[in-house]
């Protein structure tokens, strides 16, 4: 999810490697607000402590239950959603699939 949503990023500075790729990616689910939620995995450097949510904005695909660790499947469309002000990488066209998926091991 680290390298997906940096990729994302740089392809909004005008440095695309994503554009028509596949990316499966793991997280858990939460709601974002009418048809579309969010797929949230935390980042580590050191422990729990300094953890930084990335997040990516799903749409136009049906909501798992809050919480819901899920596997999402797609190509990348460059599109960018606004939650709070904030841009967030945003998957409306081409997703293949949410499925549940088991939690990683802690």
């Amino acid at each position: 999810m680290t390298e997906f949503t940096a990729r994302a990023f740089q392809a909004k500075a005008g440095h695309d490697a994503l554009t028509g790729r596949q990316a499966t990616l793991t997280g858990f689910a939460r709601p974002a607000g009418p048809n579309r939620w969010q797929l949230i995995r935390l980042r580590m450097t050191c422990c729990a402590a300094d953890a930084v949510p990335m997040r990516i904005v799903i749409k136009k695909v049906p909501a798992p239950r809050a919480g819901t660790w899920v596997q999402v499947t797609g190509t990348w469309s460059p599109a960018w959603a606004h939650i709070n002000g904030i841009a967030l990488p945003s998957r409306s066209r081409s997703i293949s699939g949410a499925s549940p998926n088991p939690p990683p091991p802690t």
